[in-house]
Order: C-alpha cells, then structure tokens, then sequence
C-alpha cells in the first residue's frame, strides 16, 4: 500500500530547466513496470557474491576517541572485492547491550563523517564509505559521482558500482566477525546507497529487514531517456557515444530487476519530485519489492522544501521504530 508521510500536496515551485516529474503523476508511477531478472543476471550477482565471500576481510578496527550522541566513534577498514581497502565509521552504544548491526550506505556526495539522524536503540551502526570517496579514497580511482558513475562500465565485470554493491556485502561480514553475538542485520540507504541496496540485498540472507529512500539506478532503459541533475545525467552523455553499454552492462546493474528478487520485509521511500533521481526509477523499485513492503511516498527528494523537513523527521521516526522491532 502506497501512503504520504504528509497527505497534504504541496505544489512545488523551481526554476530548473526541466520537470522533476517528467510528466509522470502518481497513479503512473504506481503502475511503472520493470526490467524482469533473468538467469544471467542472478547468476552474475550470485557468483559476485560468493567470490567476495572467500576474500579475507582483514579487518582493523580503532578508537577515535570520540563520542556521538551517546555512541563511540571507531575507524573500520576492510578488504572487498578487488582486494580494495574500503574505510568505514562505526558508532558502537556505550550505555546500552549491543543486540543488533545496522550498515547504512550514502549518498553520491560520499561521507566525510559519521553524523547521522536515524539511531537505533542496542544497535551498533556500520557506515561504509564506498570505494573512491573519503575514508576510501584512493590515487587513481575517481571520489566524485559524475566521474565515478561511469568508472570502468565499459565492462560488467570491472564496472565500479559492483564493488560498491560487494562492498556492502563485506561490511555486513565485518558487523558478525566484531559482534558475532548480535541476533540480527538490518541495512539502510539513501540515493546511491539505495541503489546499491536494492542490488546487494536479494543475495545477502543475513540481512533481515531494509529501508531504500529515494534509491538510484532503477530502471535503466528508462532513467537513461530523461535529464536530472544527479549521476544518471552522465550515464545518459555516457551512452550517446557508447550505445552498446545500454546492452552489455546497464541490464546487469539496474536496481529494479534486482528489488523483485527481494525477500526480506521492508520500507521504501520513492519521491514523486526528483530532480537528481528520476522519480520513475525510484517507483519502478518500489513495485517491483515482492512481498512485505511498506511504501511511504516522498513529496520532494533532493530538493528541499518545508514539506520535505516534515518528510525527514516522520521518516525517521517511523524508520527507529520498524528496526528496533527487527532486534
């Protein structure tokens, strides 16, 4: 079921050079379709997943000695595909029993520190910086999303968004190896951290709940067609003078064939305004979720208006509440 954070519509006002919507109102994007999974492509996420599975964590794990809203910060590096040394934040509870691990991917700006909103409770917080930004910044490899969309997708198989999808992967291994007593995984993320989300969870079973807000990467063949202003705008410049990527790597990467193949419970957040997201990748995401899934519709995304601020703050307190009930 499809329901508004805030029931009453706003009309939002802009001066972008193009309609956020695309003309799509909200009874159309309810019924987006989308690009169905066939066994080529579980089988290049399956094998993805099992070779990164073999790969040796090498974790190291260090105090900062800093403390964030009655949590501790600690430094995380790990190894994950490629043999990449990936940096994360970790913010353990002090005062309460850690029963639970929450990996949070971001957005397409990076993460140049652990400040966050969403804080569940006995719940120790993994935030892995994907692979070319900040604490996994590396000479050579690109820590900007206009650059680092179109890294290597010339080849599925080098392409950069798989070793961010199996970097997710790796961090939820490091959450049991430090804190093999948790009972349970959640993930969360936002943006770029939805897409790769939607794309990791239908093969990672020890996730046991999710929220995808505002997620990227759904629907290819169509978010390729229209403008925004977010990461897509290079993948569509990409493919006026690279067609054949449409064929040979976009089908293998598209986050909505990967969310009907998702199995576990959970809440999604499309926005019907969008200007860096298209809003009908977002929602051909949403439709595709099979089974338990909660749906709460965004006004705006990446756009900020009064009502968004609203949007945020019921969000996340009905986001504390649906993980804390996962522990």
């Amino acid at each position: 079921m499809y329901q508004f954070l805030v029931p009453e519509l706003v009309p939002i006002q802009h001066q972008l050079p193009f309609d956020p919507t695309h003309g799509y109102t909200f009874d159309e994007l309810k019924k987006i379709g989308y690009p169905q999974a066939n066994q080529a492509f579980k089988d290049f996420w399956q094998s993805t997943y099992q070779e990164n599975s073999k790969l040796p964590l090498q974790i190291r794990l260090e105090d900062t000695g800093q403390f964030f809203k009655g949590l501790s910060v600690k430094k995380l590096s790990y190894a994950s595909w490629g043999g990449f040394i990936t940096g994360a934040w970790v913010l353990e509870p002090i005062q309460q029993r850690i029963k639970a691990a929450l990996v949070m991917g971001h957005g397409y700006g990076g993460r140049d520190n652990y400040s966050i909103a969403m804080i569940p409770r006995n719940t120790v917080i993994i935030l892995p910086v994907a692979r070319g930004f900040h604490l996994s910044a590396k000479p050579g490899y690109p820590g900007e999303s206009s650059k680092h969309v179109i890294y290597r997708i010339h080849d599925k198989y080098e392409y950069s968004i798989r070793g961010c999808v199996a970097e997710l992967w790796s961090a939820v291994s490091c959450a049991y190896e430090i804190y093999p007593y948790i009972k349970s995984c959640s993930f969360s993320g936002g943006s770029f951290g939805g897409g790769l989300g939607a794309l990791m969870l239908p093969f990672e079973n020890r996730i046991s709940r999710f929220h995808l807000c505002v997620p990227t990467f759904g629907h290819q063949p169509l978010r390729t067609k229209v403008p925004c202003t977010g990461s897509g705008e290079s993948v569509r410049k990409y493919l006026s003078e690279n067609p054949e990527v449409e064929q040979t790597t976009l089908p293998y990467f598209d986050s909505a064939t990967a969310a009907s193949l998702i199995k576990m419970p959970g809440i999604i957040s499309p926005a019907i305004f969008d200007p860096a997201v298209p809003p009908l990748g977002q929602f051909s995401v949403a439709n595709a979720i099979p089974g338990k899934k909660e749906v709460w519709v965004l006004q705006s995304g990446h756009f900020d208006t009064k009502v968004s601020t609203q949007e945020d703050r019921l969000l996340n307190e009905k986001l504390i509440s649906f993980f804390e009930q996962g522990i």
